[in-house]
């Protein structure tokens, strides 16, 4: 799973379940 340590600009991650350029998938929104 790359999407814990993948950057900012993921887009299979944040970018896809928060719509946000910066927001990694732990729930912090």
């Amino acid at each position: 799973l790359a999407l814990t340590n993948a950057p900012p600009q993921v887009v299979v991650g944040p970018s896809h379940h928060y719509n946000k350029p910066r927001g990694p998938p732990r729930g912090q929104n």
